[in-house]
C-alpha cells in the first residue's frame, strides 16, 4: 500500500515538473493561441455550437484586451500562463456553457475529432 501513495506521488511530482519546464512552452507570451481563423459557410457543413469562440478570441486579441489583462500583475511567477490565459479560459468556459471550474478540465483532456 505505501508503495502505491509513492507511485502516486511520483507521477504527480513528474508531472508538475513537465507543466513547469522552461523548454515545454514559450513562457512570457499568452499561451493561447493567436493565429488567425478561417470560417467557411457549406450546406453540407454544419458547424458546432461553439464554433463563434474562435471568432470572440480574434475580437479579444484586436482589442488589445490581453495586453491590458497582462499590466494586471497578480502572478507572482507566470510558469507558462500569464493572467489573461487564466482569466480568458475561465471567461471562454463560461461561454461554453461550462458552469465550474472543473468543466475547463473537462473540456482540455476530451479528444479531439480529427480534422479532415
Amino acid at each position: 500500500m505505501n508503495q502505491n501513495i509513492h507511485d502516486i506521488l511520483d507521477a504527480y511530482k513528474s508531472a508538475v515538473a513537465f507543466r513547469t519546464d522552461h523548454l515545454q512552452a514559450p513562457f512570457g507570451e499568452p499561451q493561447l493561441s493567436t493565429a488567425p481563423v478561417r470560417f467557411e459557410l457549406s450546406d453540407k457543413i454544419h458547424a458546432v455550437s461553439h464554433g463563434g469562440l474562435a471568432l470572440i478570441h480574434q475580437m479579444v486579441i484586436q482589442s488589445g484586451l490581453i495586453d491590458a489583462l497582462n499590466a494586471v500583475q497578480v502572478l507572482k511567477l507566470k510558469l507558462p500562463y500569464l493572467e489573461s490565459d487564466h482569466l480568458l479560459s475561465i471567461t471562454y468556459n463560461f461561454l461554453c456553457g461550462g458552469t465550474a471550474l472543473e468543466h475547463i478540465e473537462y473540456r482540455r483532456q476530451t479528444k479531439r475529432p480529427e480534422r479532415r
